[in-house]
């Protein structure tokens, strides 16, 4: 349904870019959300087909990347 969570942890306070990323490298969803330091989680609700995407998450020079699945 689009729905996921993304959790991570953060070593500073401040906004975090996060993106999700197609197979073929297509951005097909962004948003900044609010981070703190310390553990971070995240509710997502992302209208995207089903299929495999990356997930990234970019704050100054912390990057986090991980993969998911949207199942419909």
């Amino acid at each position: 349904n689009g729905q996921f969570t993304v959790e991570f942890d953060s070593d500073r306070n401040g906004y975090a870019e996060i993106e999700l990323i197609d197979v073929v490298g297509k951005i097909v969803h962004t948003s900044t959300r609010n981070i703190v330091n310390g553990k971070n989680l995240m509710m997502m609700n992302v209208d995207a087909p089903a299929g495999f995407y990356f997930i990234k998450v970019k704050s100054g020079d912390y990057q986090f990347e991980d993969r998911l699945t949207i199942v419909k």
